[in-house]
């Protein structure tokens, strides 16, 4: 189910020559999002709901997490992220290749249009991505902001977004708080282990 979440909202790789969405919002917003899903399973298990707030202009992403005490800041552009729990007053930081950075599309993902929705009252635009064997779709907003994302193991829907502006020093590591880096060798994908209730970008949109 998260894998699904950051996948789809940092899904921005370097454009080819083809049709294909932005999906670096342009405007700062917080969207709250209706989760569908299972970790490993199938659609339709459990609902619960996940804030996520976007930075347009450093393009960094806050992700709140659902249990509370913690949250998640990944920078789309350096592909880097950590994880601050407020209840031990720790900062992890996420190495390259476990959390963002390896966990985006490839830049060969082909992106096919195939109509036009409306989502918490904003009309978006309907994208199939085919990521290595993978397929899932999404609506996406003009100014790049993911309404709507579904695959094999779960679904993310928005029902609610505020554009208004966000304040940088949300997104900035916490001062006076324990710094740890998390295991190098932390495989890419198993950032939730921290716990993986978002613990960064899980893998391109799960497969249909």
């Amino acid at each position: 189910m998260h894998r699904l979440i950051i996948a789809a909202l940092l899904a921005a790789a370097p454009a080819v020559a083809q049709e294909r969405p932005s999906v670096t919002p342009t405007r700062d917003a917080t969207v709250t999002y209706r989760l569908q899903g299972t970790p490993g399973g199938a659609a339709g298990g459990s609902l619960s709901e996940m804030r996520i707030g976007f930075l347009a202009a450093q393009q960094l992403i806050r992700l709140d997490l659902p249990t509370g005490g913690g949250y998640i800041v990944a920078d789309s552009r350096a592909r880097t992220g950590f994880l601050v729990s407020e209840a031990q007053r720790a900062v992890v930081v996420l190495p390259p290749g476990s959390g963002t950075a390896g966990m985006l599309p490839h830049e060969s993902a082909n992106y096919t249009r195939e109509g036009a929705d409306t989502v918490a009252g904003f009309p978006c635009t309907l994208w199939r991505v085919d990521d290595a064997g993978r397929s899932a779709r999404a609506c996406i907003t003009t100014d790049g902001l993911i309404l709507r994302a579904e695959g094999q193991n779960g679904r993310m829907e928005a029902v609610a977004v505020d554009r208004t502006p966000l304040d940088p020093r949300r997104f900035e590591r916490p001062t006076g708080f324990r710094v740890m880096q998390a295991p190098s060798d932390v495989p890419a994908g198993a950032g939730a282990t921290l716990p993986r209730g978002t613990a960064l970008p899980p893998p391109g949109l799960p497969g249909r």
